[in-house]
């Protein structure tokens, strides 16, 4: 069975290995000490060198340690080795990879599973993942892009920046709207309409996630500042 390695085993990376597990040996690794379910089948390593024994290489790190990450790993990178990020932000890891693995030989894709440990909590089915070939080679592209359609996944190709424009309008906004909605602490009453309970979901469903993930996705994506400024507009325009 082929190893697949993941760096970064919090929430995302967890709903990865559920993906992977039926069908890769994993191994994982992560700075922070983890504690691994009972039930996971997987080799946890603390080096390294033992996590570039793989040929594939998936990254669940915050975006804001990505480039620390591939600038740390760099020297173990070979020809033989994919990697692929799946970062919320694309043109980032895009500039990142080609920064980093110049002279390495090392291939690169990049993936945006538009899904978390809650939309995925049940089924993959239907889900939407974001590819681009990048620098990897069209038999390992082609590999991974029938994977995931065999999980169920809706593969959507699209370049970087395509989907940054794209996310900014989409999951940047909800985010947002999630954390002002908790700013304004909107909270259930005994009169919801089904509209009520639609905005408590986002609130709940975004601030489940980390500050962290929601400061980045404001940040590392180039269009969300456009966003939040035609938001501003069309709630003065509103009022």
């Amino acid at each position: 069975m082929e190893k697949i390695s993941i760096v970064g085993f919090g929430r995302f990376g967890q709903v990865l290995y559920k993906l992977l597990k039926n069908d890769f040996e994993i191994i994982v690794y992560d700075t922070a000490k983890i504690k691994v379910d009972k039930n996971y089948n997987v080799v946890v390593v603390n080096t390294l060198e033992n996590v570039y024994k793989s040929d594939t290489i998936f990254y669940a790190v915050p975006i804001d340690s990505f480039e620390g990450v591939i600038s740390e790993h760099s020297k173990f990178f070979q020809k033989r080795h994919l990697l692929v990020d799946v970062l919320s932000v694309k043109m980032h890891p895009e500039n990142v990879f080609k920064k980093y693995l110049k002279g390495t030989g090392a291939m690169a894709m990049l993936s945006h599973p538009m899904f978390g440990p809650d939309s995925a909590a049940d089924s993959f089915n239907g889900l939407p993942i974001v590819l681009d070939q990048f620098l990897s080679n069209k038999p390992k592209f082609n590999f991974w892009k029938f994977f995931f359609k065999s999980k169920g996944l809706k593969v959507v190709e699209m370049s970087p920046k395509e989907h940054d424009k794209l996310a900014a309008d989409s999951q940047g906004l909800t985010h947002f709207v999630g954390r002002v909605l908790d700013a304004y602490n909107m909270k259930p009453t005994s009169i919801d309409t089904l509209g009520a309970r639609k905005l408590l979901e986002i609130r709940k469903q975004t601030c489940g996630d980390s500050w962290q993930l929601f400061s980045n996705l404001q940040h590392y994506n180039p269009y969300t500042k456009n966003m939040r400024v035609n938001l501003g507009n069309a709630y003065d325009k509103i009022y």
